[in-house]
């Protein structure tokens, strides 16, 4: 029951923080009626967090306030934010990140490991989170090719770290990416201990 009240609780804050973008750009001339936003479909489901989000991408691209994501974070996100986007906020390093993780009884894997922000080769990247003490890699996913794909997973062989995939799926809007893509099984995964994990959380029990 905690975890439903705890749902909707955060359903509620994101409409909130959605609606006051929407009044942002009103405020700034956009042509939108936030009548119509609040009544909006689009391809977005009702589940909390990035499906939310999507709403309001599919929205404002359907009513052609922009043209794309991209469009959306260069161009409207300075009015719907203290700072512009591609301003970053502090971050704790990441050294402070998988401790906080292991201290957790968690098991830190690094997700995306070619990311367009990052200026590192993929081998150094990969060499750099070893030695922080990361645990795993996701090595497959839609936008890797082959080669990208068998080093993270010859990297992860070589130091006996977990190997992950997944199809960064966020809806509908997202262009270019389903479920079930890449097409990979638990087989094509080197899992450890995070099989175990699963089954705890599974059974309710930590």
């Amino acid at each position: 029951m905690y975890s439903v009240i705890r749902h909707i609780e955060v359903i509620k804050r994101l409409w909130l923080i959605f609606i006051f973008w929407i009044e942002l750009l009103i405020n700034a001339g956009y042509p939108i009626d936030r009548d119509e936003f609040a009544s909006f479909e689009g391809d977005a489901e009702p589940y909390p967090g990035k499906q939310l989000k999507l709403k309001i991408f599919s929205f404002l691209i359907q009513k052609g306030i922009c043209i794309d994501r991209k469009d959306y974070f260069d161009r409207l996100y300075p009015i719907t934010s203290a700072v512009p986007y591609n301003t970053m906020p502090d971050f704790p390093h990441p050294s402070e990140v998988i401790k906080t993780i292991k201290i957790a009884g968690g098991i830190p894997v690094l997700a995306h490991p070619v990311w367009r922000f990052n200026k590192l080769l993929l081998s150094d990247t990969l060499e750099f989170f070893k030695g922080l003490g990361i645990e795993g890699i996701e090595c497959h996913r839609p936008d890797f090719n082959d080669e990208t794909t068998a080093i993270c997973r010859q990297f992860c062989e070589e130091n006996n770290l977990i190997i992950t995939g997944g199809s960064d799926f966020h809806g509908k809007a997202e262009q270019g990416r389903k479920l079930g893509s890449p097409g990979i099984t638990v087989s094509d995964c080197k899992l450890g201990g995070l099989m175990g994990m699963r089954r705890v959380f599974i059974n309710g029990t930590l």
